[in-house]
């Protein structure tokens, strides 16, 4: 896979200012796209007692010559008891995984219609992500939330998913995992948790990589001001020697502009070390956005 590009074009910023709106009853929470003209957005106010429902909404977009504007249909909906808040679209097999509340569903859209093929009910708490990857013959599952922790789950495309493994990051007490995400290949996992990012080695659920933001005081925050590590994901695999991955990370404070870090990932023992690279700054054409550049590599004890 080659590297990912996170800049705007002058085209996209163009089309980014034009007024491709559609108007919904209800607020929306999770957006997912199959790439190919179809995307599924979880709606939802409260439920149908305060006349807002919760809702899955597929719809296709199709761009009008005329003028140059997208017109949207709608091809299906599926009431829901509670909020969708994270809508995944796994390419591989055609699925939708979404979460609401503490439940995570896996949909199937065929035919203009939703099918639910498996539910999976978290312990305690919402659940706040999930990712995906093919992992043998069927697809790894990887979910988190305000439970805590980090549980992988086997997905055969058939039956419900089989829990496989689970990891509590923090020792002590738990603290609500706001997003994971899991590595081609089910190599690693990644948690933002409070104001650091985690790596584990999927095999021995054994932390590889840790960096606290708030701690290297990255963010130019005044002390008192919440710093977290809002989303973490891998965004590649590097060719060379296919051993290296690339973590993004998106840091929020209060008050202050977000931040998007990238990490690298190389991997040839089982100890890890960060050093910091300098800053550059990009303009992606609507925000400024400051990356820096770790390289964390694993070395032999």
């Amino acid at each position: 896979m080659g590297e990912t590009d996170l800049s705007i074009t002058p085209e996209q910023q163009a089309v980014g200012r034009q007024n491709d709106l559609i108007f919904l009853e209800c607020p929306v929470f999770g957006v997912g796209s199959n790439g190919q003209g179809v995307f599924v957005m979880g709606c939802g106010g409260g439920g149908q007692h305060v006349g807002l429902p919760n809702y899955m909404s597929a719809m296709t977009a199709t761009r009008n010559q005329k003028d140059d504007l997208y017109d949207f249909t709608e091809l299906a909906r599926l009431d829901m008891k509670d909020i969708p808040e994270r809508v995944v679209y796994f390419a591989p097999n055609n699925l939708w995984f979404v979460t609401a509340n503490k439940d995570l569903f896996i949909f199937s859209l065929d035919n203009n219609q939703f099918s639910t093929l498996a539910t999976v009910t978290a312990d305690s708490g919402f659940l706040t992500n999930v990712a995906v990857q093919l992992y043998n013959s069927g697809m790894k599952i990887l979910t988190c939330g305000e439970e805590g922790k980090l549980k992988l789950w086997d997905y055969s495309g058939r039956g419900a998913p089989t829990l496989s493994a689970e990891k509590q990051p923090t020792e002590t007490s738990r603290m609500e995992i706001k997003y994971c995400d899991l590595s081609h290949g089910c190599q690693f996992m990644v948690c933002a948790l409070g104001s650091m990012i985690v790596v584990f080695d999927v095999a021995t659920l054994n932390a590889i990589g840790t960096c606290d933001y708030k701690a290297l005081n990255l963010m130019k925050a005044e002390p008192k001001r919440n710093v977290n590590a809002a989303v973490c994901k891998f965004i590649w695999k590097a060719v060379d020697k296919g051993n290296a991955f690339r973590i993004a990370v998106a840091v929020n404070q209060q008050r202050c502009p977000a931040k998007v870090f990238i990490h690298n990932l190389q991997l040839p023992g089982q100890e890890a070390k960060f050093e910091p690279q300098p800053i550059q700054e990009f303009q992606d054409g609507l925000m400024t956005v400051s990356s820096m550049t770790w390289n964390c590599t694993i070395f032999k004890k």
